[in-house]
């Protein structure tokens, strides 16, 4: 080979076929990405994949409430954007009742709940059983609920910094 010569690529075979490896690859990889696809489709028809979904929205709301979140069982849905539990709680730190509905379905963006965020699309919900109750400090049990600060005032206040305990 001259100087001036390019040296042959490597994709091209002197016949102007494709190297075999890439006849297989393509191919191949769309075989796995619909098998993924497929997979992930009746694994989310599962009570197991409903059981994940349940947990991440868990979570999400559970990161805005003081107290504590129940969510299920599961009863239908897809699990990548809708679900239908039996049931829906929410308890104040004393475990006592807030919120609870019966039989709620939801939609809601599925990439948002792996953010740890909710975003709901529609809700329909039966049977609201709500309790508003006023401590005799004057705060109400929503105020406590979903309050960013701590619940007891023993701890550093809002913006201070680390005083002394």
């Amino acid at each position: 080979m001259t100087p001036d010569e390019s040296p042959p690529e490597r994709s091209e075979r002197p016949d102007g076929r494709r190297p075999r490896r890439r006849r297989i690859a393509l191919p191949l990889l769309v075989v796995l990405a619909v098998l993924a696809a497929a997979a992930a489709y009746f694994v989310t028809r599962t009570a197991t994949g409903r059981d994940v979904a349940l947990n991440l929205l868990r979570d999400a709301i559970s990161d805005g409430v003081r107290g504590d979140v129940r969510i299920g069982p599961a009863l239908s849905g897809n699990v990548v954007t809708d679900l239908t539990v039996s049931r829906f709680e929410i308890r104040d730190a004393e475990g006592e009742l807030f919120l609870a509905l019966d039989t709620v379905t939801i939609a809601y963006d599925p990439l948002a709940l792996l953010r740890r965020e909710l975003r709901i699309r529609r809700l329909h919900a039966r049977a609201l059983d709500l309790h508003l109750t006023e401590s005799p400090d004057g705060t109400w049990n929503f105020d406590r609920i979903f309050s960013s600060a701590p619940a007891s005032g023993g701890g550093a206040a809002a913006g201070g910094g680390g005083g002394a305990a």
